[in-house]
């Protein structure tokens, strides 16, 4: 198999394919060899992909900082020689890497609803796109946040909103679709049909937005919400690919609460 032939087999799986997704870097004729699948090619997936003899890392975020847009022309041609990309981009070139990236595409065929089956929710009644509407029974919203930390076997959630209130619809913003600059997507599809949202990232921009637009936003973590699907991805991959060697890295978030 080739990068270009698995790259058109993760289009395959879905509607369409992103303009931000495919090959971001490296060959794309070159024989895969093994897959490394990780959230975003940090330093430390690159390394693991060397260790592992994979030639091939699929990336859910960009390779580069920052996120760009085309409008950002003269970043286009800076950031390259960012100090947090040119290391990156060192180690991809003097071990052959090829990186493809799979953004909706991973997040339409396995993140949303595989975090959904993570914390036990029922059948969407709502799926458009990437957003979903679950309908609930009524749930207290402090005891859906105490079941989301055992099932994410994590320690702390912010919440915006009331702990007493009940959740009767409950929306999903995965990933980053919660942040400030993906509200047209919560007002699109969650405002007046939700009353809470449950988020993987939020800035405060985003959470003011939440509390006026009477959506209680219950924010877990950008990564965490997303590496659910991403592992199994890989072990789909591993299914289907049987001759080629498929690994994911975990990224975890850097710093410690003091």
């Amino acid at each position: 198999m080739k990068v270009t032939e698995i790259d058109k087999f993760l289009t395959s799986l879905v509607d369409k394919k992103w303009p931000d997704e495919g090959v971001l870097f490296g060959q794309a004729e070159i024989e895969v060899k093994g897959i490394l699948v990780t959230w975003m090619p940090t330093l430390e997936a690159l390394y693991l992909a060397i260790r592992r003899k994979c030639n091939l890392i699929i990336c859910h975020e960009e390779l580069l900082f920052p996120y760009l847009k085309e409008r950002d022309k003269k970043l286009l041609k800076e950031s390259p020689n960012w100090v947090a990309n040119r290391k990156r981009l060192e180690i991809i070139q003097k071990n052959n890497l090829s990186i493809v990236r799979s953004h909706y595409r991973a997040d339409q065929k396995f993140n949303v609803d595989e975090l959904a089956r993570t914390i036990d929710l029922p059948e969407p009644i709502e799926r458009d796109f990437i957003a979903r509407v679950y309908k609930m029974d009524r749930i207290p919203l402090k005891d859906f946040v105490k079941l989301l930390k055992e099932r994410l076997k994590i320690d702390k959630i912010k919440v915006i909103g009331d702990l007493n209130s009940h959740i009767r619809k409950l929306g999903i913003a995965i990933g980053g679709m919660g942040l400030g600059v993906c509200l047209g997507f919560m007002e699109r599809y969650y405002v007046g049909k939700c009353d809470t949202v449950l988020a993987g990232e939020a800035d405060e921009y985003a959470q003011f937005y939440a509390k006026e637009s009477k959506l209680n936003l219950i924010i877990t973590g950008h990564a965490l919400s997303e590496n659910i699907g991403l592992k199994v991805m890989t072990r789909f991959l591993k299914k289907q690919f049987t001759d080629i060697p498929v690994v994911f890295f975990e990224n975890k978030l850097p710093g410690k609460y003091i």
